[in-house]
C-alpha cells in the first residue's frame, strides 16, 4: 500500500537519511549471498558492547562485535512554523560489512499527537518513496500506527527488493523524547531478516536517553 500523499512531517528529517542508506543499500544488496564459511556480522560477542555516549542526548551500545557507532552530519533546517530545528545523524557499521544501522535526532518538540503524528507518516513516507524511486519493489510493509494518542515508541518495517532482486529489510523505531523534548529514529538496514532483527533488538535494548536540562546544543 502506497503512502498517502497528504503526509507531510513538519521537519524532513529522515529525507537525509533515506539519501544516506540508499547509497549503503546498494553494497548491502551487492553482499547479499554472504560465503558459507562466514560468520554472520550479527554474531552475539562475550565481549562487553563498547558504548557510544552524547552528552545531554542519549547513549547507545555496539549491537554486535565489530561493530561501532560515530556521528556523520548535523543539520539545521526550518519546520512548517519557520522556526529553526536541529538534527544529528549518526551511523553504526562493520569494517569490511554491509550492514547498517542509523540514528537520528531531531531536537523538537515531540509532546502533543500532531506532532507525533506527522513525525511518523513523514519518516515512512520519506523513506517508502525514496526506495521507490530508487527502483525497489516492495515486498511487505509495516507502517506506523498513528492512532491516537500516539504512545512514546511506535516501529515500522520496510521489506523489499532491489532493481536486480537482492532483497533488503528495514527495521525501524521512532522514539518521542523524555518530557516532551526530541524525537529520535532508530533503524537498521540489511539484507537479511534474522541479522536485521538481532542488531535491531541488541541496539534498542542498549539505547537510553539522556537528557541534561543545563546543556544547549
Amino acid at each position: 500500500m502506497k503512502p498517502s500523499q497528504k503526509s507531510q512531517s513538519t521537519f524532513p528529517g529522515l529525507a537525509f537519511v533515506v539519501a544516506l542508506v540508499l547509497s549503503v543499500l546498494a553494497s548491502v544488496c551487492i553482499a547479499a549471498q554472504p560465503a558459507p564459511e562466514r560468520k554472520p556480522n550479527a554474531e552475539p560477542t562475550e565481549k562487553k558492547p563498547a558504548l557510544f555516549q552524547e552528552k545531554g542526548l542519549f547513549s547507545i551500545a555496539s549491537p554486535a562485535e565489530g561493530f561501532s557507532w560515530q556521528k556523520i552530519r548535523s543539520v539545521t533546517q526550518k519546520d512548517a512554523t519557520g522556526k529553526e530545528v536541529s538534527a544529528y545523524v549518526y551511523s553504526c557499521t562493520k569494517s569490511g560489512g554491509t550492514d547498517n544501522l542509523v540514528l537520528t535526532v531531531e531536537l523538537r518538540d515531540s509532546k502533543i499527537d500532531p506532532i507525533r503524528v506527522a513525525a511518523l507518516k513523514g519518516g515512512f513516507n520519506g523513506m517508502y518513496k525514496s526506495l521507490e524511486q530508487g527502483g525497489f519493489k516492495f515486498l511487505s510493509t509495516k507502517r506506523p500506527d498513528i492512532k491516537t494518542p500516539v504512545p512514546d515508541e511506535v516501529p515500522f518495517s520496510i521489506h523489499a527488493q532491489s532493481p536486480d532482486g537482492k532483497e533488503i529489510f528495514l527495521q525501524s523505531v521512532v522514539v518521542f523524547g523524555k518530557e516532551g523534548k526530541n524525537i529520535y529514529t532508530l533503524s537498521a538496514f540489511t539484507s537479511n531478516r534474522e541479522t536485521s532483527r538481532k542488531l535491531f533488538d541488541a541496539a534498542k535494548k542498549s539505547f537510553r536517553e539522556t537528557p541534561d536540562k543545563t546543556e544547549k546544543r
